[in-house]
């Protein structure tokens, strides 16, 4: 089959019939008479496609034979001979040493059906990537691919260069003992599925891999850790897909990479909450996958079997909360318990000048949060759900998450508020506004009592009134009105901040305290 899928027409004798190409390497000539007994015995006709073969071999081709110390050195020759022009990424000089075991297990008796197995495992693999034009794209994916598996089979792995890539793939293969290379093929093609079908997509997404049920929010937190380009995690999750799939929990309630793709999720947001970027996250997986949590070996796939005795999910998260707690006390709040701590660390953070990084952290701040007349209540409501792909969309879009001071010049003379014209103030994550249908300009803002108008003509809609009663029909729901819905909740916030008779330093550090209590209410969840 030729690569566009039509077939390719088979060389006939006709086709070398006084063929001149042909005269300088074959000691006969295709004349009328050979021509006239090939039409006679077909078996002469093979007879004439062999010798005019042989003769391509040993008149036409040229053979070199190299000698080198180190393999590496043998591809870098490879390369400069490759008759792609393109550098061979390390999945294709992979690729040779899987067939070359396959060809031993042939050998040792193999049976033909589970070799053909592993080939077409093979090949599961090498398609992904064959469609694949621009070579900086195939190589991104392949680097993408090593890192993450390697890691999660080896524990570590260093894929600088293409070289660093080519020896990380190979000496990870040939360190696996023989029984279990057939194991390292599948795990290579589940996590190349993994990349490519749910974490490289345009839109993340889990798929199958959890119950129907926890879709929505497992979606959230993928596209969650996908946005923010926390690739290192990828390794871990691996392994938790391996393990459902191995004892038949994929997409079930019983899913442990469900567990793990949420306390990863909330493990990040409460950390990164406490600085605004990484802050040296990264070195809390490595630890975990070189050299292993308390009471556990480290996290590799060539070290052990999938069950929970080596990949455990409660130890997870228990080892989880205790990075948290001591990165909450290296960053010397003087309050008493983690908790308190936290909320006083992320309370002095400029968060609203990375609206990006917050995204998330406000939807947990909102989650199950709603304002009565007594006070803020955390309840349990279709109404109160922000968790979802449509809210996490909306807040994605551009110019969506503002301030409600927004702290410019024309607003700090119609303001007349000397704290809150302070940056440490305003870029405090109690000033937030989101404005799902981007609607409120910095003309809008030139004033607490024009914001304040335009919020409470906003929550004058009467299809706020009746969230509730649309969303008990959630299943019934098309993506738009899904959508329409979620913009309405968002905009029914706004009751939290037009309660306040003047919006100033006292009410934006009120607003602070509720939300990241709120927040780390619903974050911690995911770690218990």
């Amino acid at each position: 089959m030729l690569p566009d899928g039509d077939t390719e027409e088979k060389l006939t004798i006709e086709e070398l019939h006084n063929s001149k190409t042909l005269e300088p390497c074959l000691d006969f000539p295709v004349d009328e008479d050979l021509l006239a007994i090939v039409k006679e015995d077909k078996s002469i006709e093979q007879l004439v496609y062999v010798a005019a073969f042989t003769k391509f071999l040993l008149h036409r081709v040229c053979l070199t034979y190299v000698e080198v110390n180190n393999e590496s050195y043998a591809f870098d020759m490879f390369e400069a001979l490759n008759t792609t022009g393109q550098p061979l990424t390390a999945i294709e000089t992979f690729v040779p040493k899987v067939i070359e075991h396959i060809g031993k297990q042939r050998k040792d008796g193999e049976s033909e059906e589970n070799l053909n197995f592993s080939l077409a495992t093979l090949n599961s693999i090498t398609e992904r990537f064959e469609n694949i034009i621009k070579s900086t794209e195939k190589n991104a994916k392949t680097k993408a691919l090593i890192l993450a598996f390697v890691r999660a089979y080896h524990g570590k792995v260093k894929v600088t260069s293409l070289r660093n890539q080519r020896d990380a793939m190979l000496k990870s293969y040939e360190s696996c003992s023989f029984d279990k290379k057939d194991d390292y093929l599948k795990y290579l093609a589940i996590s190349a599925e993994f990349l490519f079908e749910h974490w490289q997509t345009e839109e993340p997404d889990v798929k199958n891999l959890v119950s129907a049920k926890e879709r929505n929010t497992s979606n959230v937190c993928l596209r969650y850790l996908v946005d923010i380009k926390h690739d290192i995690v990828q390794s871990l999750l691996i392994q938790f897909i391996l393990q459902d799939k191995k004892y038949e929990n994929t997409g079930t309630e019983f899913s442990s990479f469900e567990q793990v793709l949420k306390a990863v999720t909330a493990f990040s947001v409460l950390w990164r909450a406490m600085s605004g970027g990484a802050d040296g996250i990264d070195g809390v997986y490595k630890k975990i996958h070189e050299r292993g949590i308390d009471g556990y070996n480290a996290f590799q796939l060539k070290a052990g079997a999938l069950d929970s005795e080596h990949f455990n999910v409660d130890a997870l998260k228990t080892f989880f909360k205790k990075e948290l707690v001591d990165k909450i006390d290296r960053k010397g709040s003087s309050k008493e318990s983690s908790f308190e701590k936290w909320i006083d660390i992320c309370s002095k953070q400029p968060m609203l000048t990375k609206p990006k990084s917050i995204k998330l952290l406000v939807l947990f701040a909102f989650n199950n949060l709603e304002l009565k007349s007594t006070g803020f209540e955390q309840v349990n409501k279709h109404q109160t759900q922000y968790i979802t792909p449509s809210m996490w969309d909306i807040v994605s879009r551009k110019d969506r998450i503002k301030k409600v001071y927004s702290g410019t010049k024309e607003a700090s003379r119609k303001w007349n508020d000397s704290e809150i014209s302070e940056p440490e103030v305003h870029n405090k994550l109690g000033n937030i506004i989101v404005d799902a249908r981007n609607s409120i300009s910095l003309n809008t803002q030139n004033s607490w009592y024009d914001l304040k108008q335009h919020m409470l003509e906003a929550l004058n809609n009467e299809s706020i009134k009746e969230i509730e009663t649309i969303l008990r029909n959630e299943s019934e729901l098309s993506e738009s009105v899904r959508n329409n819905v979620s913009i309405l909740m968002l905009e029914k916030k706004y009751n939290e901040i037009t309660w306040a008779d003047n919006w100033n330093k006292t009410a934006i550090d009120e607003r602070t305290e509720v939300l990241l209590k709120n927040a780390w209410t619903n974050l911690t969840k995911w770690l218990d």
